[in-house]
């Protein structure tokens, strides 16, 4: 997303869940969900940040606390301005 200048569900090339592909290809089966969040704050406070941005979205809330997800994984990355979060969640491992 961030090489590509976007940050959707939704890959605007072919409008596919990429992050349910990069999971599915990695073995992950059965729930999976993803909640994204774009911020311009300091280093040391993106983490407060984006929690609380996915805590006060009554959708990330609940994919966030959805106790089908017994799995989760969260990549953080720049492209000079802004910081793009991506915390992925499964239910089934590989």
């Amino acid at each position: 997303m961030v090489v590509r200048g976007y940050l959707s569900h939704e890959d605007p090339l072919d409008g596919g869940n990429l992050a349910g592909r990069v999971l599915m290809d990695a073995g992950y089966r059965g729930s999976l969900g993803e909640n994204l969040f774009a911020t311009q704050a300091s280093l040391e406070s993106i983490v407060a940040e984006t929690v609380d941005g996915w805590l006060r979205s009554p959708a990330h809330r609940v994919s966030a606390m959805d106790v089908r997800f017994h799995y989760t994984g969260v990549g953080l990355l720049s492209d000079g301005k802004w910081w793009k979060v991506t915390q992925v969640f499964a239910k089934q491992r590989p």
